[in-house]
């Protein structure tokens, strides 16, 4: 008699994030082609308008929601514990999210003046053999938001599950996917107590 038991998709998950502050820019006022010059001053994205960046540190995030959850996940499956910024590029508009205690793949990210960012997209696959299941489960996740502020934003994550194996409606309905693929949509706060 095979055994199957019951797989949390936590470990098969994601992924979250983070915010902005204003600076001047060092080739300001006297510059060619700066302050003085036409299409300046009063443009957007130009010299006077405030500088952007997220700050690193960790993200706590709050209660979110879920739009919609085929996948049948819970908060912890799609963002487990807080994760970190790292590697913030002010000129460069990147960030890395870390997740030192999840197994949750490492987010490379990019964010915009417009306070937006997103994340490439992520994988993670399992082989339910293990279980006595004849299928491999594939989540794809895109991370994306925008910030309110360099220590607050609010994060969109969208999951995208698949499953290959003759075994795969068993497996789904014991986790509670009615059917592959499965999407699941979540909103989530995150918030960065202590910027580095």
């Amino acid at each position: 008699m095979t055994i199957r038991h019951a797989l949390p998709f936590a470990a098969l998950l994601i992924p979250l994030i983070f915010v902005a502050c204003p600076s001047e820019d060092g080739d300001d006022d006297d510059a060619t082609d700066d302050d003085d010059a036409t299409d300046d001053d009063d443009a957007t994205d130009d010299d006077d308008a405030a500088f952007f960046f997220p700050l690193a540190g960790p993200y706590e995030f709050g209660f979110g929601s879920f739009g919609t959850n085929e996948c049948s996940l819970g908060q912890a499956d799609v963002v487990g514990a807080p994760v970190q910024m790292l590697e913030v590029s002010p000129s460069g508009g990147t960030f890395l999210l870390d997740y030192p205690e999840s197994a949750i793949v490492d987010q490379n990210c990019t964010f915009e003046q417009d306070m937006s960012y997103e994340c490439a997209q992520t994988s993670s696959s399992v082989d339910l053999g293990f279980a006595g299941f004849n299928a491999v489960i594939t989540m794809l996740t895109i991370n994306s938001g925008t910030f309110s502020s360099d220590t607050e934003a609010q994060f969109v994550i969208e999951i995208a599950g698949s499953c290959n194996g003759l075994d795969c409606q068993a497996a789904g309905q014991q986790q509670g996917v009615a059917q592959w693929p499965c999407t699941t949509v979540y909103t989530v706060p995150a918030v960065n107590n202590n910027p580095l």
